[in-house]
């Protein structure tokens, strides 16, 4: 019996598409890819990740997957599932506990301060009517010697500024979320063309995991992504995210896979362009420089 991996690359070849294609149509980066067809399992992140490789690949070539599911469910079952939080030698984070304050009484300020504004208004009262009875009576005079009616000025109002195009959608697998790719020689893969117009961002969740999103200066998302759900943004000029489990989180930025953004369970913030990111932990330090994607 031939093997899942066999079975694609034969049927992949048959149609005459190249591994190239078949990535451009799935967005499944080569290296898993080749990967399946070579059926090292070990190679892809967790089992989950397999299985919806392999069924985006089969319906690019034409085989029913539910013939493939017993064989790529022995394989999946080989396959280290990924640690649990709390799993993989992370120790708990300790908190000190609280400090009682001794409660100081501090009755006596509100009457103070009451008397004092109290006597503060009458000496203002008193100063502001010396200072301004002769003008008062001197715009009174001028006032009644006037018959043209005053004329007030309306301020233009403030031009509206154009408001930023993003859209967030929540899909099932890769396989909704795809856009046209281009694979250039050195590797990197740009989406449309080599300098992106917008920017497109996959969170794919290998952990339960709490995700803040923002694209535009405008906020886009804010919860907890449960393990295998994908979430895809589209923004126009810059994104940023922030993530409670930067090991949880798998990051696909204009179609290249970045992959995680940190350790298991740390704070991490990634600030996206038209042509980079940058990486900060959660005192604002910068972590990793902006990597350049493409151009």
């Amino acid at each position: 019996m031939q093997s899942v991996g066999t079975r694609l690359k034969e049927a992949r070849e048959k149609k005459g598409f190249s591994l190239e294609e078949i990535n451009a149509r799935t967005r499944i980066n080569s290296r898993n890819l080749a990967a399946i067809e070579s059926d090292e399992v070990r190679n892809i992140s967790s089992p989950f990740f397999y299985r919806s490789f392999v069924r985006q690949y089969a319906e690019q070539v034409d085989i029913d997957f539910q013939v493939l599911a017993p064989a790529v469910e022995m394989l999946a079952g080989n396959m280290r599932q990924p640690d649990l939080p709390g799993q993989g030698g992370y120790l708990p984070v300790r908190v000190a506990p609280i400090q009682a304050r001794p409660k100081q009484d501090f009755s006596w300020i509100v009457p103070a301060a009451i008397f004092l504004g109290f006597v503060m208004l009458i000496s203002s009262a008193y100063a502001a009517w010396r200072h301004y009875a002769p003008l008062v009576h001197h715009a009174t005079l001028v006032s009644s010697a006037s018959t043209a009616p005053p004329v007030r000025e309306i301020p233009a109002p403030a031009p509206k500024l154009p408001e930023p195009k993003f859209t967030v959608r929540e899909v099932k697998s890769l396989s909704q979320a795809k856009v046209p790719v281009e694979a250039k020689p050195d590797g990197s893969i740009h989406s449309g063309s080599t300098h992106a117009e917008s920017i497109h961002l996959e969170l794919a969740a290998t952990e339960r995991t709490w995700l803040s999103v923002s694209a535009d200066g405008k906020p886009a998302y804010t919860g907890i992504l449960e393990p295998a759900q994908i979430k895809v943004l589209d923004g126009q000029e810059i994104a940023k995210v922030r993530t409670g489990n930067a090991g949880g989180t798998n990051i696909t930025f204009n179609g290249k896979d970045i992959g995680t953004i940190g350790p298991r369970g740390k704070t991490r913030t990634v600030i996206f362009t038209k042509t980079g990111y940058s990486v900060q932990q959660a005192d604002g330090a910068t972590l990793q420089p902006a990597n350049h994607i493409g151009g």
